[in-house]
């Protein structure tokens, strides 16, 4: 079973030994991955971020709403 490990990892021209470990996973220390549950996002916290930016948000939206009456009032008439 081991030949079949070395035969698995073994590349050409090189020295098997020094790749043996190579191709199999890492035995570092890792950390835990952090409980997504630990704190919970709730709708208050979205409504904060809309009211920190609302002028942000008011600008858009009126940036957006000149800039059509524009081009809609600048097209040409279309009469069928």
């Amino acid at each position: 079973m081991s030949d079949e490990i070395v035969e698995l990892t073994k590349i050409p021209g090189s020295n098997v030994s020094r790749v043996r470990n190579q191709n199999l996973p890492s035995t570092d220390f890792r950390y835990d991955v952090p409980e997504w549950d630990t704190e919970e996002v709730h709708l208050r916290d979205y409504l904060d971020v809309i009211f920190r930016r609302k002028w942000l948000i008011i600008s858009f939206l009126a940036l957006t709403f000149i800039t059509t009456l524009i081009l809609t009032l600048a097209s040409p008439k279309i009469y069928r």
